[in-house]
């Protein structure tokens, strides 16, 4: 875990088409979106970030990003 404290623009650089678990992040009051956090975990891997973030301690506070461009035909959860 990372103590570094990232912007998005930052986060993105960095870790690229990856997905990342963002901890003690700041977002946006009115649209909610992430605007910094700290970054304790990244992978290329989608199913490896969820199974990560399984593993975190509770309780917890975590957003998923993904940095690339998603398919067209993902569809999501929340």
């Amino acid at each position: 875990m990372s103590d570094e404290l990232l912007s998005m623009d930052e986060i993105k650089a960095r870790y690229t088409d990856e997905w990342v678990l963002i901890d003690d992040f700041e977002s946006d009051p009115v649209t909610l979106e992430v605007l910094r956090g700290k970054v304790v975990y990244h992978s290329k891997e989608r199913d490896e970030a969820y199974r990560r973030l399984g593993e975190l301690p509770s309780p917890k506070r975590i957003a998923v990003y993904f940095t690339g461009l998603l398919r067209k035909d993902m569809v999501f959860v929340l």
